[in-house]
C-alpha cells in the first residue's frame, strides 16, 4: 500500500463512492437480502442521497490507490458507521483497518466515545477483527437484516481533547449473550492448554473451554456451551480454526482479540454469540464462519 492515500469525501467523490458500494453490496451481501432490503440501500446509496447526507453531517473516508478508489468508510453522527466497503480484490490487505484508524483517531479526538454499526451478518466476522462486538440481539428493518455492534474507542485515547460524557455506558462492561463460555474448534489438546493459560491470564479467572465434539456439531450452540458434556474433542484437523465469545464483556472479548499474537497461538477465526445464531446447530455455525472467512479471502 505505498501509493496508499486516505482522504475525506468531497461532493465530487459520490458517482465513484456510489459505484463501489453497490458492486461490493451487489457481490457479497445482495445475495442474502430480499428484494425489499436491496432496494432500501439502493435508494440511501444513489448519488443524489448521498450528495444531500453529505450536506446534512455525513463525513466520508476514502482509500485510494495511484488514484483508484478502493475503500469507502462513512460516519453519520460522527459515531455510527453507515457504509464500509472495500473493493472485492483488494479486501484483507489492510485498507479496510486503514481507513478505520483515520475514522477512528479523529473520532476520539472530537470525544466520541465509541463507534456503532448495522453489521450484516455475512461482515460480522470483519468487523470483530476489528473491535466490534455485538450490541444487541439481530434485527430487521426495511427488509435490512443486520447485527448491532459497538466498538470503544478507548485505545485512541492519546488523541482525545475532551472526556467521554457521563452520561454513555462503558462499552467495555456490555455483556455479549449466552452461557459464560468459549466454544473453541480447530486446537489439538497442547493447544488448548496453552490457551487456557492465555485465556485465564488475560481475564484473571479460570476460562470455561467447550472444545468442539461429535455430538456437539448436532446440537444448538446455547445447549452445547450450556452444559457439560465431556465427550473427546474432533481432531483439529477435522473442524475449522475457531474461537467463539459467549457470556463475557465486550472489554474482555476485545482484549482477547487484541492480544492474540502474545499467545503464540495460530489465529483463528473469531466470533462472538448473537441472540440468533445461538440457535444455529453447531455443525451450521462453523460451516457459516467457514464459509464468510473464504469469501473474505481465507485469511483472518
Amino acid at each position: 500500500m505505498t501509493g496508499m492515500i486516505v482522504s475525506l469525501m468531497t461532493p465530487s467523490d459520490i458517482a465513484d463512492v456510489s459505484d463501489l458500494v453497490r458492486r461490493v453490496f451487489d457481490a457479497h451481501v445482495a445475495p442474502s437480502y430480499p428484494q425489499e432490503g436491496c432496494d432500501e440501500f439502493y435508494r440511501f446509496i444513489a448519488p443524489v442521497a448521498l450528495r444531500e447526507g453529505l450536506q446534512k453531517g455525513l463525513r466520508g473516508y476514502l482509500a485510494r490507490d495511484d488514484g483508484a478508489l478502493l475503500g469507502v468508510l462513512v460516519l453519520r453522527d460522527t459515531a455510527h458507521v453507515s457504509l464500509f466497503f472495500v473493493e472485492t480484490d483488494r479486501q484483507r490487505r489492510g485498507i479496510g483497518r486503514l481507513l478505520m484508524d483515520r475514522a477512528a483517531s479523529e473520532a476520539a479526538g472530537q470525544g466520541t466515545p465509541g463507534f456503532s454499526v448495522n453489521a450484516s451478518p455475512n461482515a460480522v466476522g470483519a468487523y470483530v477483527a476489528l473491535g466490534f462486538l455485538p450490541a444487541g440481539p439481530t434485527a430487521e428493518k426495511n427488509g435490512i437484516t443486520f447485527v448491532p455492534m459497538a466498538r470503544p474507542l478507548d485505545d485512541y485515547a492519546a488523541t482525545r481533547n475532551t472526556p467521554p460524557s457521563p452520561d454513555v455506558p462503558p462499552l467495555a462492561d456490555t455483556p455479549l449473550p449466552g452461557p459464560a463460555a468459549f466454544l473453541v474448534s480447530g486446537y489439538n489438546a497442547d493447544a488448548r492448554e496453552q490457551l487456557r493459560l492465555f485465556l485465564g491470564l488475560l481475564l484473571d479467572r479460570e476460562p470455561r473451554m467447550r472444545p468442539v465434539t461429535a455430538a456437539a456439531l448436532g446440537r444448538p450452540l446455547q445447549e452445547f456451551l450450556a452444559d457439560d458434556e465431556s465427550d473427546d474433542p474432533l481432531s483439529a484437523e477435522q473442524l475449522p480454526r475457531v474461537v467463539l465469545f459467549s457470556g463475557c464483556t465486550l472489554g474482555e472479548a476485545r482484549r482477547v482479540v487484541g492480544e492474540w499474537k502474545a499467545s503464540g497461538l495460530p489465529r483463528p477465526i473469531f466470533a462472538a454469540a448473537t441472540d440468533s445464531n445461538l440457535h444455529f446447530s453447531v455443525r451450521d455455525l462453523l460451516g457459516h464462519l467457514l464459509e464468510e472467512h473464504r469469501s473474505h479471502g481465507g485469511r483472518s
